[in-house]
């Protein structure tokens, strides 16, 4: 069953590729300059994507109606469109206690292409791996190889809480080198429930910003929008959780809108 089941999604990611790759070829960045990576080649400069992002925009308005507030038009470029796999964790202090937030963790996948070509199609990528499960998808190849399932999509990054598990911190870089390195650690500005057709159980869409006091700490990135999640929201309690100081650990996957 678990084998039909990611032959079924391979193929459909495989369809996904199929007409990104039917797109025209995007002109790059540096053409003819080797960068370490081809796969990763940027269309813009110190940028995470071989194609120009330049006519891609943030989805917004999960229902249609209640949206998140759209980045500054003048000052804002998508850098990097990203599919994020990994776990929304929570620790309990009973097990009669509510679940509470304690960070996350992902790798990030250059998505970016796609979202160029077939935005539709972009939106499907994270239910699907969720459908197949997060911890299948990852174990199908190598922490560095192209995944989900073989797909073609490079890592550019990943993602996590520090210090605390209180504060998210995004980390890119297009060539294992520093000069090409950015880095967002940020706060909560806004959230917006998951529209009703989203997997049972997702967490919100969210909107972030540069942390206060740690401005500093970031390069390269303005904002990060959390958008078609799937996964990743708790039970709502701590039930099935043994002992005091236990943990939650819940998979989960979306897109991750990067601008400068």
């Amino acid at each position: 069953m678990m084998l039909h089941g990611l032959k079924q999604i391979g193929l459909i990611f495989c369809l996904i590729t199929g007409a990104v790759n039917a797109a025209p070829t995007a002109k790059k960045y540096g053409e003819g300059r080797h960068r370490g990576n081809a796969a990763i080649e940027s269309t813009l400069a110190e940028g995470f994507s071989q194609c120009n992002l330049a006519g891609v925009s943030v989805p917004l308005c999960p229902s249609g109606t209640t949206c998140l507030t759209p980045p500054p038009q003048k000052t804002s470029t998508v850098v990097a469109v990203a599919l994020g796999v990994g776990t929304q964790n929570y620790t309990c202090a009973s097990p009669n206690a509510v679940p509470v937030a304690n960070g996350a963790i992902a790798t990030l996948y250059d998505v970016s292409c796609t979202a160029v070509y077939n935005s539709a199609s972009t939106h499907l990528l994270a239910p699907l791996v969720i459908k197949a499960g997060v911890q299948k998808v990852q174990d199908a190849t190598s922490t560095t190889a192209p995944i989900p399932l073989g797909l073609g999509y490079p890592k550019i990054g990943t993602h996590y809480f520090a210090p605390n598990a209180q504060t998210p911190v995004f980390e890119l870089e297009s060539n294992g080198t520093t000069k090409s390195k950015k880095k967002f650690v940020g706060a909560r500005l806004e959230g917006i429930a998951a529209p009703p057709t989203a997997l049972a159980g997702t967490v919100d869409w969210l909107k972030l910003g540069r942390s206060s006091g740690k401005e500093s700490e970031s390069n390269g990135v303005q904002f990060v929008y959390r958008v078609y999640t799937a996964g990743g929201k708790p039970p709502a309690t701590c039930a099935d959780v043994a002992k005091a100081g236990g943990e939650i650990i819940v998979e989960y996957a979306t897109e991750y809108f990067l601008l400068e």
